[in-house]
């Protein structure tokens, strides 16, 4: 169901004892993902939160990134350059922005470039430096404010054997940092005369980059050992396969620190029913396997689900009496794959899920017959038709049961869909009105399009019910041999 349009669900794993040790808030993508780089980037936006706090859901505490911590730089360049940097407070860094993120899993190997807009440090200094003819020294608190800074990071892992575990460990991780802008103040230069602490910021804040030239070794060092040990801290008991497991097994981990085989489709990951930002996961969720759901294949072992682009109806009958008679057939409906999500709601005690799309354009042809009174005229013709519509709404309620499945477990099947479709705009071009006659033809055409929606309403409800059956199809397809706990876990 939830994996028609939205992304299916992380499973619970439980096999009856324990050994899945990452944390809670943390889900997986799988090795063999074609696009994996993008599934780590939104599980990393999934969890910034937990990776400012150094909180992931369980008992144990993390190093945090919010602020970060180091407790002391020295830097010694000899007579015209020593420092020393003590309980330095960095903070900003949890507003990092990933630029580009590759994966290299044959290689054990992670690369990631992100952009951390401002950096704010605060702490403590110990300075005597040289710029040009000015010597400058001083003790006391400084201040700084780094914009637009530039950060590489190359993560290589490796694998322990502990206990028969294959447990997986970092290297010291390798981080280089390029600085961009930066304001400092360093109070108490010179002793803490005032005009003199002046001219010394002044000087520093001409040309930056030197001092901050200086301690870019130093910093990346430090930073680097805060993130190596926040790395091995949330793999500390976790084995290479927990991480990225293999393409025939999808799992994820719960509260529950237990574990289940899936019966989910492969390309899917789950958003678990209480958590509080479940619509902007399933958003997420949506984005990654967006051309699945176009083409219907939501990987190996699940069954082939009619495709969402295009959508094709045989044939649609609407008979609302002498005033109006129509026959659609061989129905193509292109653009559907561009749906964007507007609101998700789960009611889980329900058994139900409410799922509002907006259709930016959709392309709709195939073959017709009509029979319709417009005013005082009489509108006739059969041939083909082209419609253009723009920014269609459909909101979808989606109710399940639960019917036992050959292995005694209980699976999810979907009740029929209910589409409902509210319309925006709409132009048709009805080939062949009125027999051919190309002015009649040309007359009927514009008088239906200055009021497209007379026509719309007449053909809603037999769209909103093909629809609704398609979805059902694709749906059902999608959860086959599901359970309610595969599909939203706890």
């Amino acid at each position: 169901m939830k994996r028609l349009l939205f992304g299916g669900m992380l499973v619970v794993l439980n096999l009856g004892f324990s050994y899945a040790y990452l944390e809670p808030a943390l889900s997986v993508c799988k090795a063999k993902d074609p696009n994996i780089d993008k599934c780590i980037i939104d599980v990393i936006e999934r969890i910034r939160p937990n990776i400012a706090s150094g909180s992931y859901g369980s008992e144990r505490q993390h190093p945090k990134i919010e602020p970060v911590v180091v407790e002391r730089i020295s830097i010694e360049r000899g007579p015209s350059f020593s420092a020393n940097f003590s309980d330095l407070v960095i903070a900003g860094s949890s507003k990092f922005i990933i630029k580009k993120l590759k994966a290299d899993l044959s290689q054990k190997q992670i690369n990631v470039s992100v952009i951390l807009p401002v950096l704010n440090v605060t702490g403590k200094y110990v300075l005597n430096m040289n710029i040009l003819v000015l010597r400058i020294s001083g003790k006391g608190d400084i201040r700084a404010q780094l914009n637009d800074t530039k950060a590489i990071l190359r993560l290589k892992y490796f694998t322990e054997s502990v206990d028969g575990k294959d447990l997986v460990r970092f290297r010291p991780i390798d981080l280089k940092i390029k600085f961009d802008k930066a304001s400092f103040y360093l109070k108490n230069l010179f002793n803490g005369d005032p005009m003199l602490e002046k001219v010394g910021n002044d000087a520093i804040n001409e040309n930056p980059h030197v001092l901050l030239d200086e301690v870019k070794s130093s910093f990346e060092e430090g930073l680097s050992e805060q993130f190596t040990a926040t790395a091995n801290s949330l793999v500390k008991q976790s084995e290479l396969k927990e991480i990225f497991p293999d393409w025939k097994w999808h799992v994820s981990f719960s509260m529950r620190l237990t574990i289940k085989i899936s019966c989910t489709a492969p390309i899917l990951t789950a958003c678990a029913r209480d958590d509080p930002k479940f619509e902007k996961c399933v958003k997420e969720v949506v984005e990654r396997i967006r051309s699945n759901i176009a083409v219907g294949n939501y990987g190996e072992g699940q069954p082939l689900a009619p495709p969402l682009e295009p959508i094709f109806i045989d044939r649609m009958h609407i008979d609302h009496g002498p005033s109006f008679q129509a026959t659609l057939s061989n129905v193509t409906i292109k653009g559907s794959g561009d749906f964007s999500i507007r609101r998700v709601r789960l009611g889980i005690d329900d058994k139900m899920m409410n799922v509002s799309v907006k259709l930016p354009i959709m392309l709709v042809n195939g073959q017709y017959s009509l029979d319709m009174r417009l005013l005082l005229l009489r509108i006739t013709g059969q041939g083909d038709f082209d419609l253009l519509l723009n920014n269609t709404i459909a909101n979808m309620r989606l109710k399940y049961h639960l019917v036992p499945g050959e292995d005694g477990q209980e699976k999810v099947q979907m009740y029929p869909i209910q589409v409902k479709l509210r319309f925006d705009k709409g132009q048709f071009n009805l080939h062949n009105l009125f027999n051919g006659d190309p002015e009649l033809g040309q007359i009927g055409n514009s008088i239906i399009n200055e009021n497209p929606l007379i026509l719309l309403e007449e053909a809603k409800p037999a769209f909103e019910e093909a629809l609704g059956r398609i979805f059902s199809e694709m749906a059902n397809s999608a959860i086959s041999g599901a359970t309610e706990l595969d599909i939203f876990p706890l």
